[in-house]
């Protein structure tokens, strides 16, 4: 499994998959919690149903995602453009969703639409990911590099729950942990513009796979 645990820029796509999975177990595990605190104490209900736009957005946000990666590919432009660009406006709808917090915003339909927008964006970008990783890696190592992609990336998963959590209970607020899950998902965007996607792998098979007799 070299050719994926040595190649550097699937290296820095396993590292900026930490943000993606981040910012997912973040609003995933925490969106109820985040609609209620901010909207000054609103009803259950009402903020669950404001955070169901987060998940609803990915109807939409995840087919349009995989289509837009194949046609910049197709274009000729590559996948990391278009993924680079919607990993910035998600993590500057993300950073403005702080200000609002921080600047005592309550409004339930705000933060819906904040949400919905932002999880488009979010959603959109998955595929692209997965589908610029794949490009940089042989057809013989798909199923290694995207067991590797996910390890190395569920470091965010993991972490994203509980440190959001101290955070809320340390501040009284969410603005601190919403401010983090930005700088992380802007870090994973800056991590991204170093990857060389011109640099695709060969397709070739692994040495020690046998020919069929």
């Amino acid at each position: 499994v070299a050719p994926i645990l040595y190649n550097r820029n699937l290296f820095l796509t396993y590292i900026a998959f930490i943000a993606i999975l981040w910012h997912l177990w973040f609003f995933g595990f925490w969106a109820v919690s985040i609609a209620s605190d901010a909207s000054g104490g609103e009803s259950f209900s009402r903020a669950a149903l404001t955070a169901v736009f987060f998940a609803v957005a990915g109807i939409l946000g995840f087919p349009a995602g995989g289509w837009l990666a194949d046609y910049a590919k197709m274009k000729g432009w590559g996948r990391k453009g278009m993924l680079c660009s919607f990993m910035l406006v998600l993590g500057l709808l993300t950073l403005g969703f702080g200000f609002y917090l921080s600047n005592a915003g309550q409004s339930l339909l705000v933060i819906g639409v904040l949400f919905f927008v932002s999880s488009l964006f979010f959603n959109a970008l998955q595929p692209m990911a997965h589908a610029l990783a794949a490009d940089l890696t042989a057809p013989a190592y798909l199923g290694a590099m995207f067991g590797m992609m996910n390890l190395v990336g569920e470091i965010g998963a993991v972490l994203s729950p509980a440190i959001s959590g101290v955070l809320r209970d340390a501040t009284g607020a969410w603005n601190a942990a919403v401010m983090l899950d930005a700088g992380i998902v802007l870090v994973g965007f800056v991590v991204l513009l170093f990857v060389r996607e011109t640099e695709a792998a060969p397709a070739e098979e692994p040495s020690r796979v046998e020919a069929p007799s």
